[in-house]
């Protein structure tokens, strides 16, 4: 069973169409991906269940502001390939153009949120471990105005795609709906479920029990139990416990 960030865990009802999320993937110490965007500028969440990854990421603004047209088209198309892991390079075509580069480490049970059209990569750095994360775009009502505006509405009529027809068909004002149709059929199953002997809609999400799965990694809890985490010491206490 795959578990999820309990933030992430409703996002998974809300699938797109013929997309299997969330993903596992694996690299071998060393390997890498370019700075990229994912399609139609999705947001995306990662976790890494083991081994060590650096992610570089810059902001949608930033890049298109100081990248395009050099190095990428205004839909983040690579023109010219940088080697974005190699920090003279990264200060040659990067810095010296005025971007803003993030960077961050990340350990077993981290997890990483990518926001709307955000350029970003990682490369695997432990040497003793094969790096597994599982990973996941999503779209809910919070982010779907700024990628119709940033995406949808950037694209020739004639290169919509089903999501773009999707959220230019709809009032994104109002509250839920963009989800409308999901939410029914979602409170019809919770409704027939709370019935019957069927597992309850909560107790399906909670099946990614996100928690238990991190609190099992040693050296989670020494790494996290400081007072920057709040909550976190009481955790993992009780997870021991109830070993």
């Amino acid at each position: 069973m795959i578990s999820t960030n309990v933030f992430f865990s409703m996002l998974l009802i809300f699938r797109l169409p013929r997309v299997h999320w969330p993903v596992l993937i694996a690299g071998a110490s060393g390997s890498k991906s370019s700075l990229h965007v994912d399609s139609h500028f999705l947001p995306f969440y990662l976790t890494v269940m083991s081994g060590v990854k650096h992610f570089r990421v810059i902001a949608l603004d930033d890049w298109r502001g100081t990248l395009t047209p050099d190095l990428y088209d205004h839909s983040g198309v690579v023109v010219a390939p940088i080697d974005a892991y190699d920090d003279d390079v990264v200060e040659q075509e990067f810095l010296s153009r005025g971007a803003h580069v993030y960077h961050v480490t990340l350990q077993v049970g981290d997890t990483i949120y990518i926001p709307t059209g955000a350029l970003h990569g990682a490369i695997n750095l432990d040497a003793d471990d094969i790096s597994l994360s599982y990973s996941a775009n999503f779209l809910d009502q919070e982010h779907a105005e700024q990628i119709k505006h940033e995406w949808c509405q950037q694209r020739p009529p004639d290169q919509t795609s089903a999501i773009c027809h999707k959220l230019l068909g709809s009032n994104l004002s109002k509250k839920g709906a963009l989800f409308k149709h999901v939410t029914q059929k979602l409170k019809r199953f919770s409704k027939k479920a709370s019935s019957s002997s069927t597992v309850s809609l909560t107790n399906r999400v909670n099946q990614y029990a996100y928690w238990p799965w991190v609190l099992s990694h040693s050296g989670y809890c020494k790494k996290n139990a400081i007072d920057t985490c709040p909550g976190t010491v009481e955790r993992c206490e009780q997870y021991h416990r109830e070993l």
